[in-house]
């Protein structure tokens, strides 16, 4: 259970946040992988999957929270920005 001392290990939440600057072959780090995204300023988002899958969100709104579990979040075919992982 989550406490003042211990605020981000609750079941589901993400333990830790990351800036994310797109690449096609960086992975994201920290984790194995992000358990989400925070898209800052709208657009595409290019993901490659926990599983392996490249996956294009297209028009993902700002300020919107995408659910999916992924290794990267690719250069190409993305053009949100500021762009925040769940780790």
């Amino acid at each position: 259970m989550a406490s003042a001392t211990d605020p981000g290990f609750v079941d589901g939440a993400a333990h830790d946040a990351q800036e994310v600057t797109p690449s096609d072959s960086a992975v994201l780090n920290g984790a194995s992988f992000a358990t989400g995204l925070y898209v800052g300023t709208g657009g595409d988002v290019t993901v490659v999957t926990a599983k392996g899958n490249t996956v294009k969100f297209i028009g993902a709104p700002s300020g919107f929270i995408i659910p999916v579990h992924c290794t990267k979040v690719k250069a190409t075919g993305t053009t949100a920005a500021d762009i925040v992982a769940f780790i």
